[in-house]
């Protein structure tokens, strides 16, 4: 029985902050408070401070797959230009659309440390389902995609600008 009080006790909201005060208090619980903020929106499920695009940024999208919502909302909100970059046919059969918008451009290539192809294979699940988004290079399977790859250099100079956001949906 009085163990069963003691774990009411030990349970309480009022125990669990005169605990935490005390931990603090001995330098045993770090006290971590914000100490900026900055008010983000929410887009496709990534959050960014639309405060710093415009029109003439540039944004810069890695790995778009087969969802582009977010980069879509972005240009939409801030009418920034977005360069997607992304070899797997997945993202090759949702970025051709021509109801995309003009400032939205997809580039069929991966960024990577030297010019060259990469062969990747699609991922195979525990249950052997083969996915159709999630591509890697040492998954060897019947099935593979000869991407090609460029050094960061090469792509950027035609795009260099100020504003960059650099996002992955891996």
């Amino acid at each position: 029985m009085a163990i069963a009080a003691w774990k009411r006790i030990e349970t309480s909201p009022g125990y669990r902050r005169a605990k935490l005060a005390l931990k603090r208090l001995v330098g045993q619980e770090l006290n971590l408070k914000p100490e900026l903020h900055v008010a983000c929106v929410n887009d496709g499920g990534w959050q960014y401070d639309a405060t710093k695009l415009d029109e003439n940024s540039i944004v810069y999208s890695f790995g778009v797959g087969d969802n582009i919502d977010f980069d879509l909302a972005l240009i939409l909100r801030t009418h920034a230009r977005l360069h997607a970059f992304d070899p797997t046919p997945t993202a090759l059969s949702t970025c051709d659309d021509g109801a995309l918008p003009p400032e939205f451009q997809f580039h069929a290539w991966a960024v990577a440390g030297q010019d060259g192809h990469l062969t990747l294979y699609p991922r195979v699940g525990k249950s052997g389902a083969v996915s159709d988004v999630v591509y890697l290079p040492w998954w060897p399977t019947n099935q593979c995609v000869i991407a090609i790859w460029r050094f960061p250099p090469t792509p950027f100079r035609p795009f260099s600008r100020n504003s960059v956001i650099l996002t992955s949906t891996c």
